[in-house]
């Protein structure tokens, strides 16, 4: 499945915010077989993702997919995200 997803992050961690880039591509994990699915910096949680496509792509990660989420914009505390699949 070609799933990509664009959505800003809830939860984001401002102290892990500050050390990311825009265009950076950060690992995404599903903490458990049903999440919740987190994007890390450095092993630290950047923020939790949210989406309707959720389910899926907790699917698709618990069946060897691997995910990267790619910063596409950051603003004060909001940062977007592209999620989609490592090549």
């Amino acid at each position: 499945m070609n799933l990509v997803i664009k959505t800003n992050l809830s939860s984001v961690n401002e102290e892990v915010l500050n050390e990311v880039v825009k265009g950076e591509t950060l690992p995404v994990v599903a903490e458990g077989i049903e999440g919740p699915v987190r994007v890390l910096k450095n092993g630290m949680i950047l923020g939790t993702v949210l989406s309707g496509l959720l389910l899926e792509l907790i699917n698709c990660i618990n069946n060897g997919t691997e995910y990267g989420a790619t910063i596409l914009k950051i603003d004060g505390a909001v940062c977007q995200v592209k999620i989609a699949a490592v090549k």
